[in-house]
């Protein structure tokens, strides 16, 4: 017989099963790098996505929750603005608010209570005026009236307080000047309620 080496047979089905396997070789790692490499990378992003999904979704009940609350102070201010723009719009003479003063002054038990009504002064957007007040009254009587006068129908701001005491008496003296706003009717309103 012939010597292993000598053999052309032999050295040609192992040279065929070389090929074969760097054949088979190539297509297992053009498999992994054509198929499973992009597979493995689309896994990874969805597995990002689905985090980020997660996290979305845990906020979105805290926003939607939040959506909600703001949305209730929208509506509380709204009723606020009408309940002013009510305030704003009642009329009310120098003469009621005078009177409305003296009952809430007293029923919060102030004394000696003094007003004097300035004259208003009007600008484009509102007209406000002037009340200077006195009176005297214990601390509790004095913080009634303040918030009492809070409550009236003209929309009124406390612009000057002074609060003296004396040792000697339980009495606190008072003087200070509310600031009272109201409507200003502007020629376009009064054009316009003509043209209706």
């Amino acid at each position: 017989m012939f010597p292993a080496s000598n053999n052309p047979v032999r050295s040609l089905t192992w040279a065929s099963h070389l090929v074969g396997a760097t054949l088979l070789a190539l297509f297992v790692w053009g498999s992994v790098k054509l198929v499973f490499e992009p597979l493995r990378i689309e896994r990874e992003q969805l597995e990002v996505r689905a985090e980020q999904l997660q996290t979305m979704f845990q906020k979105s009940s805290g926003v939607e929750r939040q959506r909600r609350q703001l949305q209730q102070e929208l509506q509380d201010l709204q009723r606020t603005i009408l309940k002013t723009q009510g305030r704003l719009s009642e009329p009310l003479s120098d003469q009621q608010h005078d009177q409305l003063l003296r009952e809430a002054a007293a029923e919060a038990g102030l004394e000696e209570l003094s007003l004097d009504f300035r004259p208003p002064e009007k600008t484009a957007t509102h007209g406000q005026g002037v009340v200077e007040f006195a009176g005297s009254g214990s601390y509790a009587s004095i913080c009634q009236f303040l918030a009492a006068a809070a409550q009236l129908p003209r929309v009124t701001k406390v612009a000057e307080l002074h609060i003296t005491s004396d040792l000697e008496s339980p009495r606190n003296r008072l003087h200070g000047r509310f600031i009272w706003y109201f409507e200003v009717e502007s020629n376009d309103k009064e054009e316009n309620r003509g043209v209706r």
